[in-house]
């Protein structure tokens, strides 16, 4: 946080930000390709993916999956899921789908919420992956448990 202050302070006082149309195309586009040329080099490091429920601001429901590592987390993507019934099998395609496109060899652990539709598809997650390990977040449980 602090850098992006210093930052933000050090830009020059005629600074025009991008348009909405840049930062939804090129910018976006530039930004993705570093994230994966990221993500692509970790060729040893086993991995993580995490996956978690969110709400953008206008209030519609995602799921988002981050992958990291010891010493890096990364976004990965994130899918809208405005009415659509989020049962195991649905998370469980969704997340399979994120451990396939990323590398399955890769994939050591899965970490997701703990409600009970992600604790099924976690099950099914480790029975189409046995080398994966599952769990649900501690900080979640924390939060249920205060």
């Amino acid at each position: 946080f602090k850098l992006m202050v210093d930052t933000i302070r050090a830009a020059p006082l005629n600074y025009k930000l991008p348009s909405r149309e840049a930062v939804s195309s090129d910018i976006l586009d530039r930004s993705y390709d570093q994230i994966k040329s990221k993500i692509d080099k970790l060729e040893d490091d086993a991995v993580t993916l995490q996956t978690d429920g969110w709400r953008d601001t206008q209030r519609r429901p995602l799921l988002n999956v981050l992958f990291g590592t010891v010493s890096k987390t990364f976004y990965y993507t994130s899918k809208e899921t405005l009415g659509i019934s989020k049962t195991a099998d649905y998370l469980e395609d969704f997340i399979c789908s994120s451990i396939k496109e990323f590398d399955a060899s890769k994939v050591y652990q899965v970490i997701t919420d703990n409600a009970s539709a992600v604790s099924k598809a976690r099950d099914k997650v480790s029975e189409t992956y046995p080398h994966i390990v599952t769990g649900g977040c501690t900080s979640h449980s924390l939060d249920l448990h205060l």
